[in-house]
């Protein structure tokens, strides 16, 4: 939902409905945590298929500060450690770099 930053309701509700294509008043009556699990989990295989496509992906996700913050996130959820974005970069820029020269070597 903060893909673009902090917004008033009314922007989030715009979010919501280009997401997923439909009118204000069917997303607001929907569940807004599930709708926000949803988008997460949209914005996670968002995150992996960059991630998956080596140094490309890897410079479009440095764009996206919102698809690291999820990262980062889930990255400290599973692991229980308090790991900096500085450790996360480096991680990721570490996979581009194998993924391209997996790539390379087929």
């Amino acid at each position: 939902m903060e893909r673009y930053g902090p917004q008033p309701p009314e922007g989030v509700l715009s979010v919501v409905c280009q997401e997923f294509g439909c009118l204000p008043s069917q997303a607001q009556a929907e569940d807004w945590h599930d709708v926000e699990k949803v988008m997460d989990y949209r914005r996670a295989i968002l995150a992996r298929d960059l991630i998956n496509d080596g140094g490309r992906g890897f410079e479009q996700l440095q764009k996206r500060p919102d698809l690291l913050q999820l990262l980062l996130d889930i990255s400290r959820a599973q692991t229980g450690s308090d790991m900096s974005m500085h450790d996360l970069m480096t991680a990721l820029a570490e996979k581009a770099a194998s993924a391209d020269t997996d790539r390379t070597e087929e």
